[in-house]
């Protein structure tokens, strides 16, 4: 949990690519739900093709972890 402003800090002010993108991957092991959002905007707003990219492979497996765990699929047998 301390980590992730420190990290969100990182994805949305960074100059470099590679440092964007580790504060990424890294929101992205943590679940975060502000994490998990920043990395959703980053896919629209970064100026990095190669951020963008990697952003959007992060979100989608997350909705594709989130779809597949046992409390969605509860929720959809009720």
């Amino acid at each position: 949990d301390e980590a992730v402003v420190p990290l969100l800090r990182i994805l949305h002010n960074s100059p470099y690519e590679e440092m964007r993108i580790m504060a990424a991957l890294s929101l992205y092991k943590i679940g975060d739900s502000r994490g998990i959002f920043a990395i959703k905007q980053a896919i629209k707003f970064d100026e990095s093709t190669r951020v963008r990219n990697l952003c959007n492979k992060f979100y989608r497996t997350y909705l594709q972890a989130e779809e597949n765990s046992p409390e969605s699929l509860v929720a959809l047998k009720q």
